[in-house]
């Protein structure tokens, strides 16, 4: 069973500015912004929210699922539909029941300090351990050649770089 705690950070890392962007992270800080979890149940999920201000306890946030859930009440007779927890205390550990979607999902966190409200609409794909397994390799491939550009454009600006020192010298 994989117990995948994600905490959502409103302020992108930077204290500064809450509502800037949303970082979600996994417990190892791998960022978890779409989570591929597995359909066989074996899969629990909790939030849990960075607090805002320094201030513990003053923080909520609010998982929604404006069309279908992934996850179903311990009977298994309804889907759940909305969640809450805090910077204390993470949202109740849900199991995946329902496989192989996209499940796109709200989260709205609570600055109680300053009466603000800030929103963010990641997703969760849902599906076969195969298929999981598929969507992270092509994600690792997809990663592999972000790398490979990267260096490619660090070397040419370098030689762009020396080629304009070259003219200049030349005139």
């Amino acid at each position: 069973m994989a117990a995948n705690i994600i905490t959502v950070d409103a302020t992108k890392g930077d204290p500064n500015k809450p509502g800037y962007g949303f970082l979600y992270t996994d417990q190892t800080k791998t960022p978890a912004h779409n989570l591929y979890v597995s359909a066989s149940g074996s899969d629990t999920i909790q939030w849990k929210v960075a607090a805002l201000n320094g201030t513990p306890g003053q923080t909520r946030i609010v998982i929604s699922f404006p069309a279908a859930s992934p996850f179903a009440s311990p009977s298994g007779t309804s889907s759940i539909l909305a969640l809450e927890g805090t910077d204390t205390n993470a949202t109740s550990a849900l199991s995946v029941r329902k496989g192989d979607a996209t499940y796109e999902y709200h989260v709205a966190v609570f600055d109680e300090v300053n009466n603000k409200i800030f929103t963010d609409d990641p997703k969760i794909i849902v599906g076969t351990g195969d298929g999981i397994q598929q969507l992270l390799k092509g994600e690792e491939r997809l990663q592999t050649q972000i790398d490979c550009l990267q260096g490619q454009i660090a070397e040419i600006t370098g030689l762009l770089k020396k080629l304009k020192a070259g003219q200049g010298r030349a005139r």
